[in-house]
């Protein structure tokens, strides 16, 4: 039975910042990567950024992440993963990859961008992937499904399932 460990660097009671860590055995995949940004800057922040000190340790078993949508909470901070694994697979859908030119403004052509398409299958570091359909006005929203030998790992924005099915004779 593979090892799995699952991680919140931001996100649940942190409102936003979405940082998701999923590792399998000894690969590690992310989930989103936002900000949270305060709706009064009065002292000067303009945004929070997930702790990605865990990530920095273990930046060798990073293999990839996964954007769920073009939204900034989900995103915000993808600049400071880039920056601790730089060649790093980005993986999310035609609309929310065109969407980091736009919010980062610079600096991202040289990025790892990978599209993946609702229904598409790919092996992604020995497990197969694959972008499921979510219902949402952000146009591209995709969740995850990622196969293991012991079941299947689905995400869907802020939602992480691990379902296995075994079946008794």
């Amino acid at each position: 039975m593979a090892k799995l460990n699952i991680l919140a660097l931001g996100g649940l009671d942190e409102k936003q910042k979405r940082l998701y860590v999923l590792e399998i055995d000894s690969k590690m995949f992310i989930f989103d990567s936002g900000v949270y940004e305060p709706l009064n800057s009065d002292f000067g922040i303009k945004h929070f950024i997930p702790n990605t000190e865990y990530i920095t340790q273990n930046r060798d078993k990073l293999k990839a992440v996964f954007l769920t949508s073009a939204n900034r909470m989900n995103l915000g901070s993808l600049r400071q993963i880039v920056a601790i694994k730089n060649d790093v697979e980005i993986y999310g859908s035609k609309e929310t990859l065109d969407s980091l030119d736009i919010f980062f403004k610079e600096g991202t052509s040289d990025w790892n961008k990978k599209e993946i398409t609702k229904g598409n299958k790919q092996n992604i570091a020995g497990f197969d992937v694959e972008a499921i359909n979510v219902p949402s006005i952000i146009p591209g929203t995709l969740g995850y499904k990622i196969n293991t030998d012991d079941g299947n790992i689905i995400y869907i924005i802020e939602i992480l399932i691990i379902w296995k099915v075994t079946i008794c004779h």
